[in-house]
């Protein structure tokens, strides 16, 4: 046999099989790939706990309750997922992207200071920085700046990256306190609206909550440079 063309036959023949090896291995790769597409992106199995996890975050979802909804993880076969993942199927018309989920817990759990509550709230300087200490944190916690009858009664600070923050400053508390005194608010029935905020409580039910104070308006803050 021709050397030259039996060298030639075995370079033919590396080469078929290389190019069937690098093919097996173009193969694998999709096949792989397009199952873990697929576990990505395909409903979850209608099981007891997906059902019961799926009913949570609709009731969440009804009740408006970002906190449940935005921030709380269950776990489904061994992974993590939160009420917004589309496999649920929810379809929840409540905003998650601009909702801090830094604290879950209701901010009489917060150390923030306490109070006492008489059975006839007496308004002081001390009780007014802590309404602004709550309101303050529940706009941070929600990304807004508020305005009562275009008075701001929360400073924006810059922040680096994310949602500028937003906090009470205790040389707002005469803009507050000053509002509070010309209002038309039961001060018990304000404190107790106070006492109950929750970072989970929507601009509407803040709204109704507090209409007495004067007109209330939110405006959604800048965000930092990353």
């Amino acid at each position: 046999m021709n050397k030259k063309a039996f060298d030639l036959s075995i370079s033919t023949l590396v080469i078929i099989v290389l190019g069937i090896l690098v093919l097996i291995g173009v193969s694998y790769m999709l096949t792989k790939g397009f199952k873990n597409l697929n576990s990505s992106t395909e409903p979850f199995l209608d099981t007891t706990q997906t059902s019961a996890i799926k009913q949570a975050c609709s009731l969440a979802c009804s009740n408006e309750d970002k906190l449940t909804y935005c921030c709380k993880e269950y776990e489904i076969d061994d992974k993590k997922i939160q009420c917004g993942d589309e496999r649920l199927g929810v379809g929840c018309g409540l905003r998650c992207e601009r909702f801090s989920c830094y604290n879950n817990q209701s901010f009489d759990e917060i150390a923030i200071g306490t109070y006492p509550h008489p059975n006839s709230v007496q308004l002081t300087s001390a009780l007014v920085n802590h309404y602004g200490e709550k309101i303050g944190r529940w706009a941070d916690g929600n990304c807004l700046m508020i305005t009562i009858d275009n008075e701001v009664i929360v400073r924006n600070y810059g922040n680096a990256g994310g949602c500028d923050s937003v906090g009470w400053s205790v040389t707002l508390e005469p803009i507050l306190e000053q509002i509070i005194e010309d209002s038309s608010c039961n001060l018990d029935e304000l404190d107790s609206k106070i006492k109950n905020l929750y970072y989970s409580t929507t601009e509407e039910q803040f709204s109704q909550n507090f209409d007495c104070l004067g007109t209330i308006e939110f405006f959604e803050v800048g965000w930092g440079p990353e």
